[in-house]
């Protein structure tokens, strides 16, 4: 458990939240807004301007899924080594002064004057039966509520049972794994979201919603643990078979958490960053696969770049 904890604190809060979070109450499916179907059944995409000059390649990733899963990927390898720049989301593992780890401490407690016994009322710990400590933050909590719902669902992800895969010491993240090689090569790497330190996951968490709503989604998740089981073993599924459309099914759904903020607010500051590394060099673009598909949040990272007039097609191996 805490070597997944090592590797779980260190992705964005999107992988934690996005793909790990209860979806209540499905929408009528004609009020979906579907993907063209020429790029369903691929995880990768090509992006040329007119002229052809530019090109660039995305592909949408699973946040939590094995490194070997890049396997399942036709031509990735290739695609990668040919490209002069890497776009991903973010960078973590930076290291940390006594004083930044003092402030991040300081993030992560209660304040001293409120409790969650003062929003939740007497009941607090028959609502919020998992937690143990209770001076942390909700989103401190939360994170330890998704360590043990993954380390439940682990053993039975389609790819992961399929390779024999083990939570280990050597369990590597598809995201991680790009990021490293990255490095490695030497190739200009842009962080989209910019480089955030280890285990501060949630500054935008803390910031962006009163610490009523927090406890308050808490609540939520906790209370629809087994909606966010059966939630991300379909959207696992989805993403080994390529299934495009049912992403987009699953990500429309409702969500508690601020999926606009994680999707659309997201996508608007990496557009130009996006666009910049594109116009300068070829650009391997790789990012959370809900980025990438239209859904009720946002017209995808795909449209985005057609609508500027790039021509985005599936990727096929020549």
């Amino acid at each position: 458990m805490t070597i997944l904890k090592k590797y779980l604190f260190s992705l964005p809060s999107i992988a934690i939240v996005l793909f790990m979070t209860s979806c209540n109450n499905v929408v009528n499916k004609d009020s979906y807004q579907y993907i063209d179907p020429t790029s369903a059944h691929t995880l990768m995409w090509k992006v040329e301007n007119a002229e052809k000059k530019e090109i660039a390649y995305v592909l949408g990733t699973m946040h939590l899924q094995h490194k070997s899963f890049l396997e399942n990927v036709e031509g990735w390898d290739s695609v990668f080594n040919s490209c002069d720049a890497v776009c991903i989301e973010s960078f973590f593992g930076a290291k940390m002064t006594s004083s930044d780890n003092s402030q991040m401490m300081g993030r992560k407690m209660m304040p001293n004057d409120t409790t969650y016994e003062d929003i939740l009322g007497e009941q607090t710990k028959a609502l919020l039966p998992y937690v143990t400590d209770w001076k942390y933050r909700p989103y401190v909590i939360r994170n330890e509520f998704i360590l043990s719902l993954y380390a439940e669902i682990f053993p039975k992800l389609i790819h992961n049972t399929k390779n024999h895969i083990e939570l280990s010491k050597d369990y590597m993240f598809m995201d991680q794994a790009i990021q490293n090689r990255t490095l490695a090569k030497g190739k200009k790497i842009v962080f989209l979201d910019g480089v955030i330190q280890e285990e501060d996951t949630s500054k935008n968490n803390t910031q962006s919603k009163s610490l009523r709503e927090d406890v308050l989604a808490l609540y939520e998740e906790v209370t629809h643990r087994d909606s966010i089981l059966r939630f991300h073993l379909a959207a696992d599924s989805a993403y080994y078979f390529h299934d495009l459309e049912r992403l987009s099914m699953l990500v429309n759904q409702d969500s508690l958490v601020h999926t606009k903020q994680m999707i659309h607010d997201r996508n608007e500051k990496w557009m130009p960053q996006i666009v910049s590394s594109i116009q300068k060099q070829s650009t391997f673009i790789a990012v959370g696969i809900a980025h990438l598909i239209p859904t009720k949040h946002d017209k995808g990272i795909l449209q985005r770049l057609k609508e500027l007039g790039y021509n985005v097609t599936p990727y096929k191996k020549e």
